[in-house]
C-alpha cells in the first residue's frame, strides 16, 4: 500500500511540475505577444564598422532569429511541459514523460524557429550601410583640406546621409564640390574629385 501512495505522489509531483512548467511558459507567451510591441521586444542588430580592415561578415540584412531566442525557448518549454503533462496522464512513469516532453519541445522549437525565420525574411529592410555608398557621386558639405577630415553628403536608396570623409588625392575639396566614393575605412568614406566635363 505504501509503495502505491508513493506512486501516486510521484506521479502526482511530475503532473504537477510539467503543468506547472507548461502553465508559466504560456502565461509568459501571452504576456510578451500583448505586450511586445508596446516594450519593444523586438531587436535589429547591425553592425557595419570596419576596424583595421576586419570585416566582421554582420552587415545588417536585416532582422533575424536566433534558435536561442526567448520565444523559441518559451515554445520548447511550454510544449515539453504540455507533452510531459499528456504522457503522465496517460500513466507513464519515470523518464518517459520527460522524453515525450523534451522530443515534442525540439520538434515545436523546430517549428517555431522555421516560421519566425520565414516571417521575418518577409519583412521589409531598410537598413543602409555605410558600404553602400562607395561608387556614389556624394557633394562636399564641410570643406575637406589635405589630410584632414571634412563631410560629404551621399544619396543612397533615396536617403541623404552625411559622413565623415578624407580626400584620396592630396588636394583640398571646398564645400559644394562633387567628389566620388572611393573607400569605406569603417567610420570614414575616401573621396576623390570628379572631373567636370
Amino acid at each position: 500500500m505504501w509503495q502505491t501512495v508513493m506512486g501516486i505522489f510521484e506521479q502526482t509531483s511530475q503532473l504537477a511540475v510539467l503543468l506547472s512548467i507548461a502553465g508559466v511558459s504560456f502565461v509568459v507567451l501571452l504576456i510578451w505577444f500583448i505586450l511586445g510591441s508596446v516594450v519593444g521586444t523586438d531587436h535589429d542588430v547591425s553592425h557595419d564598422n570596419d576596424h583595421a580592415g576586419l570585416d566582421h561578415g554582420i552587415e545588417g540584412d536585416g532582422p533575424t532569429v536566433s534558435i536561442f531566442s526567448p520565444r523559441i525557448f518559451l515554445v520548447f518549454t511550454l510544449v515539453f511541459g504540455s507533452a510531459g503533462s499528456i504522457a503522465c496522464l496517460m500513466g507513464y512513469k519515470g523518464l518517459i514523460p520527460s522524453v515525450w516532453g523534451i522530443v515534442s519541445g525540439l520538434a515545436a522549437g523546430a517549428l517555431a524557429y522555421w516560421a519566425l525565420s520565414l516571417l521575418y525574411k518577409q519583412q521589409g529592410n531598410s537598413l543602409i550601410s555605410i558600404q553602400d555608398a562607395v561608387g556614389k557621386t556624394a557633394s562636399v558639405t564641410t570643406g575637406i583640406d589635405v589630410d584632414k577630415f571634412g563631410e560629404v553628403e551621399v544619396n543612397i536608396a533615396g536617403n541623404n546621409r552625411t559622413y565623415m570623409a578624407v580626400s584620396k588625392t592630396k588636394r583640398d575639396l571646398p564645400r559644394g564640390s562633387q567628389v566620388k566614393v572611393v573607400q569605406n575605412t569603417g567610420n570614414c568614406l575616401v573621396v576623390e574629385a570628379v572631373a567636370v566635363v
